[in-house]
């Protein structure tokens, strides 16, 4: 059985409920822009997702697990994919882009409670007078200041937080 947690902090990345997020080879390592999760019904018994890349960028992945021994190492050439494991390939993505929707659109409705919560930002704000920024278009809630991640539509999605100090709130 492949330990996530191993892996998280092999390649510096986190376990996020039933997956672990590395950063993709070649990318910043702060990306984590990989989601390894564990599907019995995907070869080698993963299922490797590159969000800022490609199946090529997978299959790199899966040859990186195989030389860290996370993986067994290939005993001859690459077989081809069942369609049974195909199908089961498909359906492991297709739940891995339902659950990520389903918590972007909680995280909005966190962030749209917040937001409609908080007060225009003092302007006296140590963040913004320091920075020399106005506090249009940012709010407050005590001393945490407000800014707000929105789409081409301007649909909130979420919200940056930032202490006094500069500091983001994690």
């Amino acid at each position: 059985m492949v330990d996530l947690r191993a892996i998280a902090q092999r390649y510096g990345g986190k376990v996020s409920g039933n997956e672990c997020l590395i950063p993709t080879p070649g990318h910043s390592p702060r990306d984590r822009g990989t989601a390894i999760r564990i599907a019995p019904g995907a070869p080698d018994g993963l299922l490797v997702t590159c969000f800022n890349g490609g199946q090529a960028d997978a299959l790199t992945v899966k040859d990186m697990l195989r030389e860290d021994g996370f993986l067994p190492p290939r005993d001859g050439p690459a077989r081809p994919i069942t369609s049974a494991e195909r199908r089961a390939l498909h359906d492991a993505q297709l739940a891995r882009v339902r659950e990520r929707e389903a918590a972007q659109q909680t995280a909005a409705m966190v962030a749209r409670g917040i937001w409609n919560n908080g007060q225009q930002a003092d302007a006296a704000h140590p963040y913004l007078a320091r920075k020399g920024f106005g506090a249009f278009g940012v709010r407050q809630t005590g001393g945490m200041l407000l800014v707000p991640m929105i789409d081409a539509e301007f649909a909130l999605w979420n919200l940056q937080r930032i202490r006094g100090d500069g500091t983001p709130r994690n």
